[in-house]
């Protein structure tokens, strides 16, 4: 059964040696990896959600345009029935005025987020309105043998005004999708910025770990040589059977905080050896 000991935990942390080094590492490297992996998340989601709105602002201004050529088709209708007496543009008309109110109404459900573009289709839908009356009454009018007067309308420029305001208020509406897109665009350029650069610094920061997990590795590879070398030496000046055979190094340094050494700096060898019996036997086996 593994026992969690605090004093032990909170020792191992403040202690210098390999085993902690190591851990504080990892710890690091795991950072930089979750830190590359939140912004590649968060880049991924910003693209998904400009990618949508993008397809909505596109679809926003089709049906906003739609609207303007199909005005625009019931008025050629209109004006061609008028000049030329010929019925088969009436049916054009009836087609286009008939399509205007469900073109309206989606450009509406479109905009049901946004009430300043709300707003806007509203104006647009009234604006629309009073010209498709104007065309109507010039068609009853031709159609009721008062074709004169329906020109004389045309002539007097009031449905060209009326169709101008049309087209501005199709324009504003227009106009609000553009600079919504641009928004968004620079949102998620700010956001791939962002990520970008996280992933640079940790791409960095997992080098610098790489690195020092190298240095860390090759001390501690260097300092085991070492003991090796110290311990020929030594062996060198006793016989073959009392030379050491097998030593342990610790990665952690012998502290008095951790009661292994008196005040003046003592092995507690009692202590030592049943803190290290494990390793102590691997030893001797």
């Amino acid at each position: 059964m593994i026992v969690f000991n605090p004093r032990e935990t909170l020792s191992f942390f403040r202690t210098p040696g390999l085993g902690r080094s190591v851990l504080i590492l990892l710890g690091l490297g795991f950072a930089a990896l979750l830190a590359v992996a939140v912004a590649s998340m968060m880049t991924a989601a910003r693209t998904r959600e400009f990618t949508d709105l993008a397809i909505h602002t596109q679809e926003v201004r089709l049906a906003n345009a739609e609207i303007i050529k199909t005005a625009s088709d019931a008025e050629t209708a209109q004006r061609a029935y008028l000049l030329t007496a010929q019925p088969a543009y009436l049916p054009q008309y009836a087609e286009a005025a008939e399509a205007l109110g469900p073109k309206l109404a989606r450009l509406k459900w479109l905009v049901r987020d946004n009430p300043g573009q709300t707003a806007r289709v509203e104006r647009l839908r009234a604006a629309v309105d009073v010209r498709m009356k104007t065309l109507s009454r010039n068609l009853s009018l031709a159609q009721y043998g008062r074709r004169s007067e329906a020109l004389d309308n045309i002539g007097s420029g009031v449905g060209h005004l009326q169709m101008l305001r049309v087209r501005e208020i199709s324009a504003v509406i227009d106009h609000e999708e553009a600079q919504l897109l641009s928004e968004r665009a620079h949102m998620v350029d700010s956001t791939f910025m962002t990520g970008q650069l996280v992933s640079w610094l940790s791409l960095m920061l997992i080098v610098v770990v790489a690195g020092s997990s190298v240095w860390v590795i090759r001390r501690y590879v260097v300092a085991l040589q070492g003991s090796r070398n110290e311990l020929d030496r030594v062996n060198r000046q006793f016989a073959r059977v009392e030379q050491i055979k097998k030593f342990f190094l610790l990665d952690t340094q012998l502290s008095a905080e951790d009661e292994e050494l008196t005040p003046t700096m003592k092995l507690k060898r009692k202590l030592i050896e049943s803190k290290y019996a494990a390793q102590i036997e691997a030893m001797y086996r």
